[in-house]
Protein backbone atom coordinates (compact mmCIF):
# COMPACT_ATOMS: atom_id res chain seq x y z
CA UNK A 1 0.00 0.00 0.00
CA UNK A 2 3.30 2.35 0.78
CA UNK A 3 6.27 2.54 -0.49
CA UNK A 4 9.79 4.11 0.31
CA UNK A 5 11.48 7.28 -0.83
CA UNK A 6 14.77 7.54 0.65
CA UNK A 7 15.25 6.59 4.30
CA UNK A 8 12.72 8.23 6.27
CA UNK A 9 9.90 9.47 3.46
CA UNK A 10 7.04 6.98 2.97
CA UNK A 11 4.03 7.49 0.33
CA UNK A 12 0.83 6.45 0.53
CA UNK A 13 -1.52 6.39 -2.43
CA UNK A 14 -4.90 7.92 -0.31
CA UNK A 15 -6.48 8.08 -4.36
CA UNK A 16 -6.11 4.69 -5.24
CA UNK A 17 -9.29 1.83 -4.91
CA UNK A 18 -8.82 -0.79 -2.16
CA UNK A 19 -11.16 -3.93 -1.44
CA UNK A 20 -10.04 -4.05 1.96
CA UNK A 21 -7.43 -2.25 4.46
CA UNK A 22 -6.70 -3.46 7.47
CA UNK A 23 -4.68 -1.77 10.31
CA UNK A 24 -2.72 -4.24 11.48
CA UNK A 25 0.18 -2.00 13.93
CA UNK A 26 -1.83 -0.10 16.44
CA UNK A 27 -3.61 3.47 16.38
CA UNK A 28 -1.32 4.96 13.79
CA UNK A 29 -2.14 2.50 10.99
CA UNK A 30 -5.60 2.85 12.22
CA UNK A 31 -4.90 6.53 11.71
CA UNK A 32 -3.68 6.51 8.30
CA UNK A 33 -6.64 3.56 7.13
CA UNK A 34 -9.23 6.73 8.01
CA UNK A 35 -7.44 8.47 5.35
CA UNK A 36 -8.33 5.98 2.63
CA UNK A 37 -11.05 7.21 0.32
CA UNK A 38 -12.11 4.34 -1.56
CA UNK A 39 -11.91 1.63 0.38
CA UNK A 40 -14.98 -1.35 0.43
CA UNK A 41 -13.71 -2.46 4.03
CA UNK A 42 -11.37 -0.98 6.65
CA UNK A 43 -10.40 -3.00 9.45
CA UNK A 44 -8.71 -3.05 12.73
CA UNK A 45 -6.59 -5.64 14.50
CA UNK A 46 -6.34 -5.12 18.46
CA UNK A 47 -3.20 -6.64 19.73
CA UNK A 48 -3.13 -5.68 23.15
CA UNK A 49 -5.35 -4.76 26.22
CA UNK A 50 -6.66 -0.86 25.31
CA UNK A 51 -4.56 0.59 28.46
CA UNK A 52 -1.04 -0.55 27.13
CA UNK A 53 -2.37 0.36 23.11
CA UNK A 54 -3.45 3.90 24.00
CA UNK A 55 -1.10 5.49 26.05
CA UNK A 56 -1.06 8.95 26.01
CA UNK A 57 -4.33 9.10 23.42
CA UNK A 58 -7.55 10.09 24.96
CA UNK A 59 -10.53 7.74 24.63
CA UNK A 60 -12.42 10.19 22.56
CA UNK A 61 -9.73 10.89 20.24
CA UNK A 62 -9.16 7.05 20.20
CA UNK A 63 -13.31 6.21 19.92
CA UNK A 64 -13.39 8.68 16.91
CA UNK A 65 -10.49 6.78 14.96
CA UNK A 66 -12.06 3.70 15.29
CA UNK A 67 -15.52 5.02 14.21
CA UNK A 68 -14.04 5.16 10.62
CA UNK A 69 -13.56 1.17 10.72
CA UNK A 70 -16.18 -0.87 9.21
CA UNK A 71 -14.90 -3.80 11.84
CA UNK A 72 -12.41 -3.84 14.92
CA UNK A 73 -11.26 -7.67 15.46
CA UNK A 74 -9.15 -8.24 19.15
CA UNK A 75 -6.98 -11.65 19.00
CA UNK A 76 -9.03 -12.51 22.39
CA UNK A 77 -12.31 -12.13 24.46
CA UNK A 78 -9.90 -10.15 27.47
CA UNK A 79 -8.60 -7.72 25.07
CA UNK A 80 -11.95 -6.91 23.57
CA UNK A 81 -13.54 -6.74 27.01
CA UNK A 82 -11.37 -3.92 27.53
CA UNK A 83 -12.23 -1.94 24.32
CA UNK A 84 -15.72 -2.16 25.21
CA UNK A 85 -14.93 -1.07 29.37
CA UNK A 86 -12.77 1.98 27.56
CA UNK A 87 -14.44 3.36 24.39
CA UNK A 88 -18.46 2.35 25.47
CA UNK A 89 -18.65 0.80 21.78
CA UNK A 90 -21.21 -1.21 20.30
CA UNK A 91 -20.10 -5.07 21.63
CA UNK A 92 -21.12 -6.26 17.68
CA UNK A 93 -18.54 -3.66 16.51
CA UNK A 94 -15.79 -6.28 17.95
CA UNK A 95 -14.96 -9.45 16.47
CA UNK A 96 -12.97 -12.04 18.02
CA UNK A 97 -10.33 -14.07 16.00
CA UNK A 98 -7.65 -16.29 17.94
CA UNK A 99 -4.18 -16.53 15.77
CA UNK A 100 -4.45 -19.98 15.10
CA UNK A 101 -1.04 -22.43 15.39
CA UNK A 102 -1.01 -25.43 13.21
CA UNK A 103 -0.08 -28.11 16.11
CA UNK A 104 1.45 -30.92 13.88
CA UNK A 105 3.88 -28.20 12.45
CA UNK A 106 5.12 -27.21 16.36
CA UNK A 107 5.27 -30.65 17.06
CA UNK A 108 7.54 -31.71 14.08
CA UNK A 109 9.56 -28.29 14.64
CA UNK A 110 10.46 -29.61 18.40
CA UNK A 111 11.65 -32.57 17.20
CA UNK A 112 14.41 -31.37 14.88
CA UNK A 113 17.03 -30.43 17.91
CA UNK A 114 17.50 -32.38 20.91
CA UNK A 115 18.68 -30.65 23.77
CA UNK A 116 20.19 -32.65 26.67
CA UNK A 117 20.48 -31.25 29.98
CA UNK A 118 20.53 -33.03 33.31
CA UNK A 119 18.78 -31.61 35.99
CA UNK A 120 15.31 -29.26 36.08
CA UNK A 121 15.13 -26.63 33.50
CA UNK A 122 12.59 -23.52 33.11
CA UNK A 123 11.74 -21.76 30.14
CA UNK A 124 10.54 -18.37 29.19
CA UNK A 125 9.90 -17.44 25.61
CA UNK A 126 9.42 -13.63 24.46
CA UNK A 127 10.60 -10.14 23.14
CA UNK A 128 13.07 -8.55 26.17
CA UNK A 129 11.34 -6.03 26.70
CA UNK A 130 9.52 -4.98 30.28
CA UNK A 131 6.04 -6.10 29.81
CA UNK A 132 7.83 -9.56 29.92
CA UNK A 133 8.94 -9.14 33.64
CA UNK A 134 12.40 -11.40 32.84
CA UNK A 135 13.77 -9.00 35.94
CA UNK A 136 10.97 -10.17 38.20
CA UNK A 137 11.70 -13.66 37.08
CA UNK A 138 15.54 -13.83 37.46
CA UNK A 139 15.10 -12.82 41.18
CA UNK A 140 12.59 -15.51 41.32
CA UNK A 141 14.95 -17.80 39.98
CA UNK A 142 17.61 -16.53 42.43
CA UNK A 143 15.91 -17.11 45.63
CA UNK A 144 14.46 -20.45 44.75
CA UNK A 145 18.38 -21.83 44.09
CA UNK A 146 19.27 -20.16 46.97
CA UNK A 147 16.93 -22.28 48.79
CA UNK A 148 18.13 -25.12 47.19
CA UNK A 149 16.03 -25.76 44.12
CA UNK A 150 18.41 -26.61 41.86
CA UNK A 151 17.04 -25.54 38.49
CA UNK A 152 18.46 -23.48 35.28
CA UNK A 153 16.58 -20.77 34.05
CA UNK A 154 16.59 -20.34 30.30
CA UNK A 155 15.06 -17.28 28.36
CA UNK A 156 14.92 -17.33 24.62
CA UNK A 157 14.07 -13.98 22.53
CA UNK A 158 15.89 -10.94 22.26
CA UNK A 159 14.81 -7.32 22.51
CA UNK A 160 15.90 -4.11 23.91
CA UNK A 161 16.18 -5.39 27.31
CA UNK A 162 19.35 -7.37 26.20
CA UNK A 163 22.29 -5.88 27.52
CA UNK A 164 20.43 -4.65 30.78
CA UNK A 165 19.28 -8.24 31.73
CA UNK A 166 23.14 -9.65 30.91
CA UNK A 167 23.72 -7.04 33.81
CA UNK A 168 20.97 -8.36 36.11
CA UNK A 169 22.09 -11.75 35.63
CA UNK A 170 25.65 -10.52 36.88
CA UNK A 171 24.59 -8.42 39.49
CA UNK A 172 22.69 -11.36 41.01
CA UNK A 173 25.18 -13.91 40.47
CA UNK A 174 23.17 -16.71 38.53
CA UNK A 175 25.00 -16.66 35.05
CA UNK A 176 25.68 -20.32 36.14
CA UNK A 177 22.00 -21.29 36.18
CA UNK A 178 20.40 -18.07 34.27
CA UNK A 179 21.18 -18.16 29.98
CA UNK A 180 19.79 -15.74 27.77
CA UNK A 181 19.92 -17.89 24.76
CA UNK A 182 18.38 -15.09 21.78
CA UNK A 183 15.84 -15.18 19.07
CA UNK A 184 15.47 -18.85 17.39
CA UNK A 185 14.02 -19.63 14.07
CA UNK A 186 12.61 -22.30 15.81
CA UNK A 187 12.32 -22.37 19.24
CA UNK A 188 10.49 -25.45 19.90
CA UNK A 189 12.91 -27.91 20.85
CA UNK A 190 14.17 -25.96 23.63
CA UNK A 191 10.43 -25.65 25.02
CA UNK A 192 10.32 -29.46 24.55
CA UNK A 193 13.18 -29.68 26.95
CA UNK A 194 11.42 -27.78 29.70
CA UNK A 195 10.00 -29.15 32.68
CA UNK A 196 8.54 -26.27 33.04
CA UNK A 197 7.24 -23.20 31.01
CA UNK A 198 6.95 -19.87 32.72
CA UNK A 199 5.06 -16.64 31.84
CA UNK A 200 5.64 -13.49 34.08
CA UNK A 201 4.57 -10.76 31.96
CA UNK A 202 2.74 -7.83 33.41
CA UNK A 203 0.39 -7.45 29.84
CA UNK A 204 -0.54 -10.06 27.28
CA UNK A 205 -3.33 -9.56 24.30
CA UNK A 206 -2.60 -13.39 23.18
CA UNK A 207 -0.04 -15.34 24.82
CA UNK A 208 1.47 -16.68 21.71
CA UNK A 209 4.08 -18.61 23.48
CA UNK A 210 1.92 -20.09 25.95
CA UNK A 211 -0.36 -21.75 23.30
CA UNK A 212 2.35 -23.21 21.70
CA UNK A 213 3.84 -24.71 25.30
CA UNK A 214 -0.07 -26.15 25.44
CA UNK A 215 0.09 -27.47 22.43
CA UNK A 216 3.67 -28.99 23.10
CA UNK A 217 2.04 -30.41 26.70
CA UNK A 218 4.30 -28.38 28.70
CA UNK A 219 3.75 -28.03 32.45
CA UNK A 220 3.01 -23.77 32.91
CA UNK A 221 3.38 -21.10 35.45
CA UNK A 222 2.06 -17.43 34.35
CA UNK A 223 0.82 -14.73 36.27
CA UNK A 224 -2.97 -14.38 36.64
CA UNK A 225 -3.72 -11.56 34.05
CA UNK A 226 -5.51 -10.68 30.98
CA UNK A 227 -4.56 -13.36 27.83
CA UNK A 228 -3.45 -15.50 30.28
CA UNK A 229 -6.36 -15.79 31.91
CA UNK A 230 -8.16 -16.40 28.70
CA UNK A 231 -5.45 -19.32 27.29
CA UNK A 232 -5.04 -21.13 30.40
CA UNK A 233 -9.17 -21.55 31.56
CA UNK A 234 -10.14 -24.54 32.64
CA UNK A 235 -6.99 -25.45 34.90
CA UNK A 236 -4.89 -25.78 31.92
CA UNK A 237 -2.08 -24.75 33.80
CA UNK A 238 -1.31 -22.76 36.97
CA UNK A 239 -1.99 -19.07 37.51
CA UNK A 240 -0.37 -17.38 39.94
CA UNK A 241 -0.46 -13.78 41.65
CA UNK A 242 0.75 -11.05 39.34
CA UNK A 243 4.20 -10.63 41.55
CA UNK A 244 7.20 -12.11 42.44
CA UNK A 245 6.05 -14.00 45.34
CA UNK A 246 2.90 -15.61 43.37
CA UNK A 247 5.50 -16.44 41.04
CA UNK A 248 8.15 -17.60 43.27
CA UNK A 249 5.49 -19.72 45.12
CA UNK A 250 4.12 -21.53 41.81
CA UNK A 251 7.86 -22.13 40.66
CA UNK A 252 8.50 -23.79 43.76
CA UNK A 253 5.42 -26.16 43.60
CA UNK A 254 5.91 -26.85 40.03
CA UNK A 255 9.90 -27.64 40.43
CA UNK A 256 9.01 -29.45 43.32
CA UNK A 257 6.40 -31.58 42.99
CA UNK A 258 7.11 -34.11 39.77
CA UNK A 259 3.27 -35.41 40.08
CA UNK A 260 2.03 -32.30 39.29
CA UNK A 261 4.21 -31.65 36.52
CA UNK A 262 2.88 -34.49 35.49
CA UNK A 263 -0.71 -33.70 36.19
CA UNK A 264 -0.76 -31.12 33.92
CA UNK A 265 0.99 -32.62 31.38
CA UNK A 266 -1.75 -35.35 31.54
CA UNK A 267 -3.89 -32.78 31.40
CA UNK A 268 -3.09 -30.46 28.07
CA UNK A 269 -2.50 -34.37 26.84
CA UNK A 270 -6.75 -35.18 26.82
CA UNK A 271 -7.72 -32.15 26.07
CA UNK A 272 -6.51 -31.64 22.18
CA UNK A 273 -7.30 -29.83 19.94
CA UNK A 274 -7.60 -26.32 21.45
CA UNK A 275 -9.82 -23.56 19.90
CA UNK A 276 -6.41 -21.83 18.59
CA UNK A 277 -5.25 -24.67 16.82
CA UNK A 278 -5.35 -24.87 12.78
CA UNK A 279 -9.14 -26.30 11.95
CA UNK A 280 -11.08 -25.55 14.96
Amino acid sequence: MWKMIGSNTIVIPFEQVYDRVVAYDGILSTWLATYLKYVNKKIAWLHAPYKISHVGFEAGYVREVYRHMDHLVAVSYDVKQTYLDALQIEEAHIKVIYTKLDSQIIREQSRKELFIKEGLVAVSVGRLVTEKGFERLMSVHKKLVDEGIQHELWIVGDGELKQELKNRIHDLGISQTCKLLGYHDNPYPIMNRADVIVSASFSEGLPLAMMEAMILHKPIVATNILGNREVLKANMGMLVEDNEEGLYEGMKLMLRQESLRKAYEMKLESSVPFLFEVGR
